[in-house]
């Protein structure tokens, strides 16, 4: 359904937060000393949002970078199926759907290595 939400573990209350994905989440982290999280959908988006006010900070569209017939980067699918904060950095490695992995310098918006 593409919504992100908060469980309460010690009353098992549950309640929707985010529905701005158009398709289902498939990953989310959240950052070790931010806070912050971050959402991968099954819609080529990744979203950061602000734990504090449960606010969208910002979105990438990987689908923008695909021709009509997918997401493609250098003959490679882009579909974005996991990530993870770096431990110390504000950096995000990207698995995407083919097994390649793109960093992404958060701060700055660029992708510092793709493999």
């Amino acid at each position: 359904s593409g919504e992100v939400g908060v469980l309460d573990l010690a009353t098992y209350h549950y309640r929707a937060l985010l529905r701005t994905h158009t398709a289902d989440v498939v990953a989310a982290a959240v950052h070790p000393t931010k806070a912050e999280m971050v959402t991968v959908a099954r819609d080529s988006t990744i979203r950061f949002w602000d734990l504090a006010t449960f606010e969208q900070l910002y979105e990438l569209d990987f689908g923008c970078l695909a021709p009509a017939d997918g997401p493609k980067l250098n003959g490679t699918s882009v579909a974005p199926t996991t990530l993870e904060y770096h431990p110390v950095l504000h950096h995000l490695a990207i698995g995407l759907e083919a097994g390649a992995v793109c960093i992404l310098g958060i701060d700055h918006g660029l992708v510092l290595h793709y493999c």
